[in-house]
């Protein structure tokens, strides 16, 4: 290009170039069947009495950088219906699917539904699968396609139902910048299936509400990534053995071979920098304040966190193929790396079964929680006639102390040759344990009981059993009575400290 002169200066052209307009929002009021794209809908509203319903694909694409949200029904009219998005019965349908490298917002308050019509194959009639218990595959509530780096929040305050193999309610499959939320219901019936699977998560992950999965090798819920925050469960997370696949309420049970695949019904297997917590809401000590574990939520509406698993799968593992850390909690929950309020349980269902509350590692990764482990609530593992460990630590690991103010529990019920271990460490690295609660193993005269199966450790173990607050009151009845001239033959001591010690 040529500058022309003007008085012997040079004289610069200056070309405008007109700015792109804004897109304009889209919101759906009234029923539709068109496929949406944010690039060309702009932000997409889903209101409440209306549903986006389409055949195949995906109902609601993100490719720029907006927002979706699905309407709520307001819960003070009874007549509304929240928003609807329903996605096809074929391969790949998706709710809601995001395009690597955006900035969104994602709120679901009403509902996604992915759903088949399959009937599973019973060729002998006894309700038992015989096969497969969906037919589509690759289906998702909603997902975030694997590539760049999505910034924003996804948060799901409504319900998400799908039936697919290899699917998903929530899938991250790329770097999340912020933070997922669930507080509402999440169900998903498909063998290899998850409630919700993410990548690495730079935010808290956030569990309340349910989330429940029914599927050979199905996980509720499975962290393949590392997380910049903490894991906060806080609702019911579990596995279920049985599900019913018509409008007549015909139900089919997952068979056993199903529920011998070892898939946990919640697996960490990354970094985790503020440390996991299976949570219940806080005690009462205010009557002003109605948020004293400052989380946001307002103490009376918080769900006590519950995890459970069926077969030989474990309810939480925590174990990677590279090296871990899990960080500490804030000093309001004690600083412990792993703090279980609430419950975590693994039950056998079939004879010949193992069972597992939580497995810390066992894959080819280390693993270190600095803070330790705390238990207030209970972790529970029951077999009928195999093994069942409460709390497996295998060789790898690296704990030094767990502190117990609750339940701690395997149990064989049914009498044989099992194997029952409350604790079992075989990293040889726990060294401290303090006790108020129950450490408890039970089977019968023929099986393998041990409370505490320590036998891996070179170093000293020191065990301090306090009372609680049950047994410290059962006392103070006693020695009023004793004061008042009756007798008792029970010995009650404030503090017993065991130190074990290798030589």
């Amino acid at each position: 290009m040529k500058l022309s002169t003007l008085l012997g200066s040079p004289c610069i052209v200056t070309l405008a170039v007109a700015a792109a307009p804004a897109l304009a929002d889209t919101t759906i009021s009234k029923d539709s069947t068109t496929p949406l794209d944010t690039l060309s809908a702009g932000n997409i509203l889903i209101k409440k009495d209306a549903e986006l319903s389409v055949a195949t694909g995906a109902a609601i694409t993100v490719n720029s950088s907006n927002t979706v949200t699905v309407e709520d029904d307001d819960s003070d009219d009874s007549d509304d219906e929240p928003g609807q998005i329903t996605a096809g019965k074929a391969d790949g349908a998706t709710g809601v699917l995001i395009q690597p490298g955006v900035t969104t917002t994602i709120t679901n308050g009403g509902t996604i539904s992915v759903l088949e019509e399959f009937v599973p194959l019973d060729e002998d009639g006894n309700s038992i699968a015989d096969g497969p218990i969906a037919s589509a595959k690759n289906r998702y509530g909603i997902h975030v396609a694997s590539g760049d780096s999505v910034t924003g929040s996804i948060t799901n305050t409504g319900t998400i139902t799908l039936e697919g193999l290899n699917s998903a309610g929530i899938a991250v499959d790329s770097t999340l910048v912020g933070s997922l939320t669930n507080s509402g219901s999440i169900r998903v019936v498909g063998d290899n299936s998850y409630g919700i699977r993410t990548s690495d998560v730079t935010g808290n992950i956030v569990l309340e509400g349910s989330i429940v999965v029914t599927g050979a090798g199905a996980r509720a819920v499975s962290i393949e990534g590392d997380v910049g925050g903490s894991i906060r469960i806080q609702g019911t997370v579990a596995h279920q053995t049985s599900f019913v696949y018509d409008d007549d309420g015909n139900t089919i049970y997952l068979s056993r071979y199903d529920l011998r695949l070892g898939a946990p019904a919640v697996s960490v297997a990354g970094n985790v920098a503020g440390g996991i917590v299976v949570a219940v809401p806080p005690d009462d000590n205010s009557s002003t304040d109605d948020d004293e574990d400052d989380d946001g939520v307002v103490d009376s509406s918080e769900g006590s966190g519950t995890v459970i698993a069926y077969g030989n799968g474990p309810g939480m593992l925590i174990a990677s193929d590279k090296d871990i850390v899990i960080g500490t909690l804030p000093t309001a929950n004690g600083g412990y790396s792993l703090l279980v309020e609430g419950g975590v349980s693994g039950t056998a269902t079939y004879s010949r079964t193992d069972a597992y509350g939580i497995v810390i590692g066992g894959a080819e990764g280390t693993v270190s929680l600095p803070g330790g482990i705390g238990v207030t609530g209970a972790v529970q593992a029951t077999t009928q006639d195999a093994k069942a460990t409460a709390l497996l630590i295998n060789e790898g690991v690296t704990v030094s102390s767990l502190y117990n103010s609750g339940t701690i529990m395997a149990a064989i019920s049914s009498q044989g040759e099992g194997e029952a271990y409350a604790i079992q460490d075989l990293s040889g690295t726990l060294t401290k344990i303090e006790n108020t609660g129950f450490i408890t193993a039970s089977g019968s005269s023929t099986d393998i009981v041990y409370a505490l199966d320590l036998s891996r450790t070179t170093a000293d173990v020191v065990i301090d059993q306090y009372m609680n607050a049950e047994d410290i009151e059962t006392s103070e009845d006693i020695e009023e009575d004793l004061d008042e001239g009756e007798t008792d033959d029970t010995v009650y001591t404030l503090s017993i400290t065991h130190k074990w010690s290798r030589a």
